[in-house]
């Protein structure tokens, strides 16, 4: 019998201000470096979320992505110059309660680094 191997379950947390880029860059980084990710699934829809009409929407999706910090491992948190907005604060805070490691992520550091590790991959 092969011995099952243990893939750390994240989820990313962050503005998503930051763009679907960006997450989906991450979050591939993430899985091709051996994480099972929990990410956002809803995009294009920030100024819906954040109406009158949109409230329990926006609550409902809240809610859903604090299940996936329950079921994780551990919590990414994206941000760029420490941008970090109410749902985020309130996702840290819920993380924190459960006792999930929680690791800071400068999505620009990300991409320099990336970029750096690119060329030294092309000399």
């Amino acid at each position: 019998m092969s011995e099952e191997i243990e893939y750390p379950v994240v989820t990313l947390c962050g503005s998503v201000r930051l763009g679907k880029e960006i997450w989906d860059t991450i979050s591939q980084d993430l899985t091709l470096e051996g994480h099972t990710i929990f990410t956002v699934n809803v995009w294009g829809q920030y100024d819906f979320l954040h109406s009158a009409e949109g409230k329990e929407v926006k609550q409902r999706l809240d809610e859903i992505h604090k299940k996936k910090i329950k079921l994780s491992d551990q919590v990414m948190v994206l941000h760029r110059n420490l941008y970090l907005g109410d749902s985020t604060r309130s996702e840290m805070a819920y993380a924190e309660k459960l006792g999930k490691p929680i690791l800071f992520i400068d999505v620009d550091n990300w991409f320099s680094a990336k970029c750096a590790e690119l060329r030294r991959d092309s000399a």
